[in-house]
């Protein structure tokens, strides 16, 4: 977005008629302060822009009008994105507009940012395995991306309304408390807080 509210222009022959029909008394050379909204599409002044993704890091920045025009006319939300930002975003647009259409396949990037294929490959694997113990070791493309994005498998099994006693079977080290239970803890957090514990929350399961 455009920091500016007003920015000091000079009259030439470009933009002369464009201010005169907007009812401005110039002429050729002239100078005067208008406000951001009053200028030019094609104008060379520069102004101070700020990237408009809330995670951005980059600092402001002069850019001249016409090419902040350029920038927010090529994204779909009319908002203006540093070069970074902007090239994300066209990348991000692409990778759904390919997961709508069914071409975002398996080992592609952006794959498992979509719920419904960490979904999709989470079942598929259950279906083949029937458990969930060593999936890191079995799987660990799918093991990391669980992680990632979902928290862990105990939490995505869990958000997936699975079984969790019939998923997990494999018997703990002697560091970890009982199986059951953590699964009696975990039910007994969620009730009293609605919703699944994180991994740091976690770690109170293992014993010291």
């Amino acid at each position: 977005m455009i920091l500016d509210k007003e920015v000091e222009i000079k009259i030439g022959s470009k933009n002369k008629k464009y201010y005169i029909e907007k009812g401005y008394d110039v002429k050729l050379g002239d100078s005067l302060i208008v406000p951001i909204e009053d200028l030019y599409e094609g104008s060379k002044v520069k102004v101070n822009v700020q990237c408009q993704n809330s995670l951005c890091t980059s600092k402001n920045k002069k850019i001249q009008y016409r090419h902040y025009i350029v920038n927010i006319n090529a994204n779909d939300n009319h908002k203006y994105y540093c070069s970074n930002c902007s090239n994300n975003y066209n990348k991000n647009k692409l990778a759904k507009l390919n997961q709508d259409n069914k071409v975002l396949v398996y080992g592609d990037r952006y794959y498992w940012t979509f719920e419904e294929n960490r979904i999709k490959e989470f079942m598929k694997y259950i279906e083949e395995y029937k458990i969930l113990d060593n999936m890191e070791k079995i799987n660990s493309r799918l093991y990391n991306a669980i992680c990632r994005y979902e928290n862990g498998n105990l939490a995505f099994a869990n958000k997936l309304n699975l079984n969790i006693e019939e998923l997990f079977q494999k018997k703990k080290p002697n560091n970890y408390y009982d199986r059951n239970y953590i699964i009696d803890h975990i039910k007994q957090f969620i009730k009293e807080n609605s919703r699944f514990p994180s991994q740091q929350e976690m770690g109170v399961y293992r014993r010291c």
